[in-house]
């Protein structure tokens, strides 16, 4: 037998990739079985007192399928692989056999697992987070939109309420919640409800549905570069209005809002407030610069703001959006209220409300 060995909290006793061989019988503490995955390690297992590590590389001479990490004070008595083969090879060869299949079994099973807990963790955390289902909505509404759709005055319309049932089969969540995320979307304007002109049921253009697909694009950006710097600004709302403020400009002058507007410093800063009771605010334009909203250039001693209306303006509305999911992620949805039968049968037929006795 080897000598006891003590291991501190944190401290390694083998790496997951490193060539196996050697035993470790734990006399005292706990050990955690880890593996890595994008550079997060995952438990799969503790051992304590009693138990014994590297068993399976022991047996197999592959490398070390997971890393044993002291999660307490250790203390542990190595094996080496010479000790164990010479103990090994005077069992049966029968026994030999079942022991080395019994190891590749275990050795599959954990790493079945341990990729299973993975995807169980990352479940846990998209399902419940609102912004992430308000993504998944807007995707879902630019995918099944068309196939829905009926035309109305010359254009493609889809009704609200069949949308919104069929959010709640799509998206696997509760109908108050579907309505809580929609009414988010819509009041920030990544979708835009009408009213059906004749019956006043609510609709949506079959193009704006289409386009809510943007809204999802722009969050499945936000852990790169300029998008996560946006997203972790605080923005006030003037400085928003104010941003907001350079598109109404751009349109209030009819220029296309779909191309590079070039607008000269002076020029904004006599206008802007005139036409949209915003002042022209630099501090704002140097933290929307560094956020790449727009760009600041000098060009024959004149200054000129650059940026594209139409882009600045998503990426507000984006903003708001997901600031507003974020903030009702842990606040329950309002219950959604059943309509009475007979009340709604007696207003369809022009007839009074039924009241209830008190």
């Amino acid at each position: 037998m080897g000598a006891a060995q003590q291991f501190q909290p944190g401290q390694f006793i083998f790496r997951e990739g490193e060539d196996g061989g050697d035993l470790f019988f734990i006399k005292e503490g706990i050990v955690e079985i880890v593996i890595s995955s994008e550079g997060k390690f995952t438990t799969i297992a503790e051992l304590k007192g009693g138990d014994i590590l590297g068993l399976l590389t022991v047996i197999t001479k592959e490398a070390r399928t997971a890393s044993a990490r002291a999660k307490t004070v250790v203390t542990a008595t190595q094996i080496t692989s010479d000790q164990f083969n010479k103990l090994l090879g005077s069992c049966p060869e029968w026994l030999r056999t079942v022991i080395k299949d019994c190891t590749t079994r275990v050795r599959q099973m954990n790493e079945v697992f341990a990729k299973a807990k993975n995807e169980i963790a990352v479940l846990k955390t998209i399902q419940i987070n609102k912004r992430y289902t308000g993504a998944q909505m807007a995707s879902a509404i630019a995918s099944f939109a068309p196939y829905i759709a009926k035309g109305m005055d010359g254009r493609k319309v889809v009704y609200v309420q069949e949308m919104l049932d069929r959010l709640e089969t799509l998206l696997m969540r509760p109908l108050p919640e579907i309505h809580q995320i929609f009414d988010v979307l819509r009041n920030f304007g990544i979708v835009k409800v009408e009213l059906e002109p004749e019956h006043k049921r609510k609709i949506v253009s079959l193009d704006n549905a289409i386009k809510a697909t943007l809204f999802a694009q722009w969050s499945a950006n936000l852990n790169r570069g300029a998008s996560k710097k946006f997203i972790n600004t605080n923005w006030s709302d003037k400085e928003k209005r104010m941003l907001s403020g350079l598109s109404k400009f751009a349109k209030h002058f009819e220029m296309d809002l779909k191309k590079e507007c070039r607008l000269p410093v002076k020029q904004l800063q006599e206008a802007l407030e005139r036409v949209t009771q915003q002042p022209l605010d630099n501090d704002t334009l140097a933290k929307a610069e560094a956020c790449e909203l727009l760009k600041r250039e000098i060009k024959d001693g004149d200054q000129k703001v650059v940026f594209i209306p139409i882009e600045l303006s998503r990426a507000l509305a984006c903003y708001d959006t997901y600031k507003r999911l974020e903030s009702i992620e842990s606040v329950a949805p309002p219950p959604i209220e059943e309509e009475d039968p007979k009340k709604k049968t007696a207003q369809a037929a022009g007839a009074p409300g039924v009241k209830k006795a008190g």
